[in-house]
């Protein structure tokens, strides 16, 4: 799965990621920094221009607030950040690109009763779903999860 398959799906490039004092980190374009839950795609393109998707994750509020997220897994906070750190900076090194892609997901509004007889009004986000279904369609497109990611998501 390529950049062209996401942009076909919908999504768009949100920035590019580079090494900073040896920890991954990215420049957002105004996409990027938008408030909005989503599914986010890092995508490597290779020294020979070939592109494959990496990582496939969902944000609650916006991809840069995610990422930042994330490079507090790269410095060691978590085992899966640090793996993740250290593909980015070998593809780096090898002269790969890494870029993120989003898709905002569907948010609803909706107006209930709760149960103490209250009128409420809240927001119902999709992007656990818009995950999972993103996944099951990358193994369906590929036979197998992203390489970066460990789950099927949710």
């Amino acid at each position: 799965m390529t950049s062209e398959d996401l942009i076909k799906l919908g999504f768009q490039k949100a920035a590019d990621i580079f090494i900073r004092n040896g920890v991954p980190d990215a420049i957002f374009n105004d996409f990027g920094k938008q408030h909005a839950p989503g599914v986010y795609c890092w995508v490597e393109k290779s020294s020979d221009s070939t592109e494959k998707v990496i990582y496939v994750g969902m944000y609650g509020q916006s991809i840069h607030k995610r990422f930042n997220e994330h490079r507090r897994g790269f410095q060691g906070g978590s085992g899966s950040g640090v793996k993740k750190a250290q593909y980015i900076s070998e593809s780096i090194d090898k002269l790969s690109v890494i870029s993120i892609y989003g898709k905002p997901s569907d948010v609803r509004k909706v107006y209930y009763e709760n149960l103490l007889g209250v009128d409420m009004e809240r927001n119902i986000t999709f992007q656990d779903q818009d995950e999972k279904d993103m996944l099951a369609y990358y193994i369906e497109q590929e036979g197998k999860l992203p390489e970066l990611n460990s789950t099927k998501g949710g």
